[in-house]
């Protein structure tokens, strides 16, 4: 399952990148996942988690799993009314899907290992941790297309726009807007498409 042909399928989309038409159907065509439900759900902020990808095989016996019987992701009450959140935290939790075996966070102790080591800011995490930290620059990645994002950096260097103005246009949260121009972007990017 390679992300990469999804962030090259995003690169030839107009902004704001749907999450539903342009997104889904191509991770569950490079997947071959089925259903995945999106719900509101109560979902612990106050140690960063901003919502939760279950899979179907790996959480069977969790209710809400059983209630859908498909993947579920889970997005925070909280972010109900808040457009941009909601496209975010759905996109990074699908990109869940590109985990590999030892990334998938599927045990209470491996949740609660990824918890302590975003707390600590630990050197060197576990997969499951990497992975985490991976999804949210792997959504960016498909949120914004390379062009657009290279057009942004000039338009902040002419003091055209400024990154509300840019969450504004791809209908993002601004706290993740920054992350587009930080040095190690197109590094990091590279390492998740090659």
């Amino acid at each position: 399952m390679s992300y990469k042909l999804l962030f090259d399928h995003c690169q030839c989309l107009n902004i704001p990148v749907e999450t539903r038409s342009d997104i889904l159907p191509k991770v569950q065509e490079i997947t071959g996942c089925g259903r995945i439900q999106a719900v509101f759900g109560d979902v612990d902020e106050e140690y960063g988690i901003r919502g939760m990808f279950l899979d179907i095989e790996e959480n069977s016996d969790e209710r809400i799993v059983q209630q859908y019987g498909c993947h579920v992701i889970v997005i925070p009450r909280s972010r109900r009314d808040n457009r941009c959140w909601k496209r975010f935290i759905y996109t990074k939790e699908l990109m869940h899907l590109f985990d590999k075996d030892d990334e998938r966070t599927n045990s209470p102790e491996s949740f609660e290992r990824v918890l302590a080591e975003f707390t600590s800011g630990t050197v060197d995490p576990c997969p499951q941790t990497r992975a985490e930290r991976a999804t949210v620059w792997m959504a960016l990645g498909v949120l914004c297309p390379e062009t657009k994002r290279l057009e942004f950096l000039e338009q902040i260097k002419n003091g055209l726009t400024d990154h509300y103005g840019i969450a504004l246009q791809l209908r993002i949260p601004e706290l993740v807007v920054p992350a587009l121009f930080e040095d190690r972007y197109s590094a990091i990017l590279g390492r998740l498409i090659n």
